[in-house]
């Protein structure tokens, strides 16, 4: 019987000592430099992505590969829009086809973000990698599967608050401000307001699973 691959717990404390440092410094810049700091975020978007995923150790025989790039859509986006987000999808779980994940990050959504805000979207996404290479099958069902896919969703959200609550606060605050400096006031009001929305949402589909 083989073991359930789970994300390794020993790691967490290392990823936040690491980059709860940058957090004081990414709060500074925004202040201060804005067009400095999302440029130098974009600039440095690969590699960051390279060294949060380093700090993780993939499933055994399952192959990642890591896709950070943008959707070819014929109009203007943000990151408050409903057409880009980033996804971990099985390519191949055969002997003959090889057991294959690709894992996309959406350069229209993440790319001005520093390395402290893209760690919430990194371990979401790696989580799913997990769920995936336990069970390829039943992962691929989630597009079909309303209910399997919340379970899901709430066990990548559930990784995510392991680590601290300093990262998700610095990935809001980097996407207001994002959209405040592209948009002003017009902008920034949509992100919050999209993000509260998720958030309700998966706090009511919680309460009701527990009734």
């Amino acid at each position: 019987m083989e073991t359930k691959p789970e994300i390794e717990e020993n790691i967490i404390e290392v990823i936040n000592n690491k980059y709860l440092k940058q957090v004081k410094k990414a709060r500074f810049e925004i202040k201060n430099d804005r067009k400095n700091f999302w440029n130098k975020n974009s600039v440095n978007f690969r590699n960051n992505i390279k060294n949060l995923i380093s700090f993780f150790k993939f499933p055994e025989k399952w192959n990642i590969s890591i896709v950070a790039s943008r959707f070819l859509l014929d109009k203007h986006t943000m990151p408050y829009d409903k057409d880009v987000w980033s996804f971990s999808d099985v390519v191949g779980a055969t002997e003959n086809q090889g057991f294959d994940i690709i894992l996309f990050f959406n350069k229209t959504d993440l790319e001005f973000l520093s390395a402290p805000a893209l760690l919430p979207i990194v371990v979401h996404e790696v989580k799913h990698v997990f769920q995936a290479a336990e069970n390829p099958v039943r992962y691929a069902k989630v597009t079909i599967d309303d209910e399997l896919s919340k379970k899901y969703e709430e066990e990548a959200d559930g990784e995510v608050r392991k680590y601290s609550e300093e990262f998700r606060k610095e990935n809001v605050l980097e996407k207001i401000m994002y959209c405040y400096d592209e948009e002003g006031w017009k902008g920034a009001k949509k992100w919050p307001i999209i993000y509260m929305k998720k958030q309700n949402m998966l706090l009511e589909e919680a309460m009701i699973s527990r009734c």
